[in-house]
């Protein structure tokens, strides 16, 4: 009874010191992104010369037709003087081209190149956009997908400025698509959590991993690294391997204001989704030793809290019954207050770039996302993709 009694206060000391950790990793980590955004204000300042340099926007479009018609005039008409666009697109079988050439005939600067249909690669996002890459005339490329929209002209010319003498990679923010439908505002929660979790780290002088859609190298960087060459054994990683690799404090900056943001507009469904992410956590095996510990460490606190507090209540209640409703609060009152910090920092990231907000909404989502996550980085362990 006495190793039982132990066993229950053990389980205490557990379930607090994990909710510490994961308290620390929230203002420290998801957090930092608001704290950054307050400090340095809407825009970040020019370098003492006030020189611009020229841009290259490489979209990739695969079926996108009517995400061009769409967004790709919001990319167009970006406030910035010296920028072209360069639409990669990937074997599309619809009408993505014919927009192209459309819009060809308005904007000069708008090209075009194309990755041969029946090309036999692991990955076509990477070569295809290595096709842009090559295509591009200018000194910093932004990659983004066609599927993605801009919040603001002022969109390049706030990735362009974050670029300073020793910046060859700039990470921005990518929000989803939220029209508080179930899959969708499910698909904007897990976004939100990625991006803080990935932008929190780089804003902590250890980038781990970036986004596609919405991220810039230097041309001679990406070149100089041998673009994707590194990577090419995985479907996915095109933006995640390529930060993991070569980033690191001095080289990598994060553009977080809200002008620099894109909203990525997917039309997947839950099974489109769920490849998606696997293939993405497939990608992540090949992440250095040191950035896998580090984003085990918030998972790691959440499952040992949830554990231990359950521990608690359960063992309690059969061993310590005098004591139960005592062991009810204490657990309880954890729980509560890990919720509330959670639910107002998510919350605080979501206004800041106007998304919808998550609030009866995080009782589910918080409960659901450690065991969903789960699920699917184990099938993709056994999964060939």
């Amino acid at each position: 009874m006495e190793n039982i009694i132990y066993l229950i206060y053990g389980c205490l000391g557990v379930m607090t010191i994990a909710l510490l950790g994961e308290l620390i990793h929230c203002f420290a980590i998801r957090m930092r992104i608001v704290w950054h955004n307050i400090r340095v204000g809407k825009r970040v300042l020019d370098d003492g010369d006030g020189k611009k340099p020229s841009v290259s926007v490489i979209v990739y479009a695969k079926n996108d037709d009517d995400n061009m018609e769409s967004f790709l005039p919001l990319v167009l008409e970006q406030e910035y003087e010296d920028f072209e666009i360069i639409v990669v697109d990937d074997a599309s079988w619809d009408n993505t081209n014919d927009v192209i050439k459309k819009f060809q005939e308005t904007y000069p600067f708008l090209r075009t190149t194309h990755v041969p249909e029946g090309t036999q690669v692991v990955s076509h996002k990477k070569l295809a956009l290595t096709l842009g890459a090559k295509a591009a005339q200018k000194d910093i490329l932004i990659f983004t997908d066609a599927d993605c929209r801009p919040f603001s002209r002022h969109w390049i010319e706030d990735i362009a400025r974050s670029f300073r003498h020793q910046t060859e990679f700039v990470i921005g923010y990518t929000s989803s698509f939220d029209d508080k439908k179930c899959l969708n505002h499910w698909m904007a929660f897990d976004t939100l959590m990625e991006n803080t979790e990935a932008l929190g780290w780089a804003l902590a002088y250890k980038p781990v991993t970036g986004f596609g859609s919405n991220i810039a190298y230097r041309k001679d960087t990406f070149f100089r690294y041998k673009g994707f060459a590194g990577f090419l054994h995985r479907e996915a990683g095109e933006d995640e391997l390529m930060i993991n690799a070569y980033g690191n404090s001095v080289n990598t900056v994060v553009q977080s204001g809200k002008m620099a943001h894109v909203v990525a507009v997917r039309k997947f469904n839950y099974r489109e989704w769920k490849y998606t992410k696997m293939k993405q956590y497939i990608a992540e095996r090949d992440f250095k030793a040191d950035t896998k510990v580090l984003l085990m460490a918030e998972p790691v606190c959440k499952w040992l809290f949830l554990l231990s507090a359950i521990a608690v209540i359960v063992l309690s209640a059969v061993f310590m019954p005098k004591r139960w409703i005592e062991m009810i609060e204490i657990a309880g009152g954890a729980i509560l207050l890990r919720l509330a910090v959670i639910t107002v920092a998510v919350n605080m990231v979501a206004r800041q770039y106007r998304q919808p907000t998550f609030w009866i909404g995080m009782i589910f989502f918080d409960l659901i996302h450690p065991f969903v996550k789960l699920s699917w980085k184990v099938t993709s362990l056994i999964k060939k993709l």
